[in-house]
């Protein structure tokens, strides 16, 4: 995981949620194909975003993380939004072997990092809902909450 830089604050494609994952969420590393599964299927690339972000990754310059957003089912998180489509497209074209840290949103019950236990990071590590309604089995098994390492 050494060929990708993050700059949550000024990385490219940086937003505030990047600067305040451990408040809201957690944090996840998974492939740049599991990513991609996850978000609604992209029909046209952004070839200039893809280019401008490849360039920045050959050149060491540092990106913020894609993130995704979902709700909890009492079983299982079902996505229903996502950022960095085209940051993954890239990473996978220069790092395809390379996980991605990816920051994982919960957007409904008023749920934080606080509220999130080890049923619901194992529920993500089996699998989730896809925001185009597919099955993601084994999105990730590396995950971070609360400040803590968890390998799954």
């Amino acid at each position: 995981m050494d060929k990708i830089h993050y700059d949550q604050k000024d990385g490219i494609g940086a937003v505030p949620w990047n600067q305040d994952v451990d408040y809201r969420g957690f944090r996840l590393w998974m492939s740049p194909d599991k990513f991609l599964e996850c978000a609604r299927h992209l029909s046209y690339p952004n070839d200039m975003t893809r280019l401008f972000v490849g360039a920045a990754l050959k050149a060491k310059r540092p990106i913020a993380s894609p993130f995704l957003e979902g709700q909890w089912n009492r079983k299982n998180w079902n996505i229903s939004s996502h950022e960095g489509r085209n940051r993954c497209i890239a990473i996978q074209q220069y790092a395809p072997n390379e996980l991605v840290e990816v920051h994982f949103i919960p957007t409904s019950q008023g749920l934080r990092a606080r509220d999130i236990d080890m049923t619901m990071i194992q529920s993500f590590a089996k699998g989730v809902k896809g925001e185009s309604g597919n099955w993601v089995e084994n999105p990730a098994s590396i995950f971070q909450l609360r400040g803590e390492k968890i390998q799954i």
